[in-house]
């Protein structure tokens, strides 16, 4: 049976955003298992350096991969008609990572990774307050069942002080990063992805060196090779999902970065030998049908 012009390019648009698709599927994917990787190297570096040296060579050499970036673009994609907002990203991103650090140094990774996934479900909270954008009911039906997948994950721990801490640090952490995410997207009305991430790795160096000075801890060739690598992987990572997000609909693709879960629950009991209870599967499932909620009717 023969085919009309028009019925070939029906078929080929719809073929091409398929296979759109598919690659923003497999980039959300690539950039999760680079995040993971990432928080695995926090997690080991955390109990041999302190915290916030870890945090500067994270910056410092994320900034230099963007440069590298940029010399590549050019270096007019510097400029920025949002200086303001790119200061204030940078340093709640900053302050985010901050505790996401502390987070991964206290819990397991697959516990630190499951707060880090709460961050997409709080985005809209925090643009209720920032971009004045109105929540839904669907809204907070997603962060009442994200809450109480927490919960019910962090119960058992309630006693332990400690581990007490690093579950307010990982939810302190996932509320900044939801807050810087937003003012990502006002940027990204004006700026470009490198920008952002150039004036993010930028003044998160800048405020982080004056402690890492302080608290100055002398790095071992291991030392070197693995922060360098959690730059490497964390940059990908950044990268990796704002691809995914420019060539498919965020609506399509932001279930998968859920995928960590697993994948932290794999890494972690292989490395640290970190149990992975029916509470901690439950809550993953209440968090994972939070998201399902928030990308679904938002």
């Amino acid at each position: 049976m023969s085919v009309t012009s028009n019925q070939q390019v029906i078929n080929y648009n719809a073929h091409g955003k398929q296979d759109r698709l598919l690659l923003g599927i497999l980039l959300m994917i690539l950039g999760e298992c680079f995040f993971v990787i990432s928080g695995a190297l926090i997690k080991q570096l955390a109990s041999e350096l302190p915290l916030v040296q870890i945090m500067f060579f994270r910056n410092s050499f994320g900034l230099l991969l963007v440069l590298l970036v940029l010399y590549q673009q050019g270096f007019s994609n510097l400029k920025t008609s949002q200086l303001t907002t790119q200061i204030l990203r940078g340093l709640v991103g900053v302050s985010a990572m901050a505790f996401m650090v502390f987070s991964y140094s206290q819990l397991q990774l697959s516990e630190a990774t499951l707060l880090k996934a709460t961050t997409p479900i709080f985005i809209p909270l925090i643009a209720l307050f920032v971009l004045n954008e109105r929540a839904t009911r669907s809204t907070w039906l997603a962060i009442l069942l994200a809450f109480l997948g927490i919960i019910i994950v962090i119960s058992p721990e309630l006693s332990n002080l400690k581990l007490t801490i690093g579950w307010l640090a990982g939810i302190c952490a996932a509320l900044l990063a939801a807050t810087a995410k937003v003012l990502v997207r006002k940027l990204g009305r004006t700026d470009s992805s490198t920008t952002i991430l150039f004036y993010f790795a930028l003044i998160g160096s800048l405020v982080t060196l004056p402690f890492t000075l302080l608290q100055w801890h002398t790095m071992s060739q291991w030392h070197w090779l693995s922060v360098m690598a959690l730059s490497l992987f964390a940059t990908l990572g950044q990268f990796s999902l704002t691809k995914a997000y420019t060539i498919a609909p965020a609506g399509k693709i932001g279930l998968y970065g859920y995928s960590s879960l697993p994948l932290a629950c794999v890494v972690g009991w292989f490395i640290w030998d970190e149990s992975i209870s029916t509470l901690l599967v439950l809550g993953m499932a209440m968090i994972v049908l939070a998201g399902v909620i928030n990308f679904k009717y938002r």
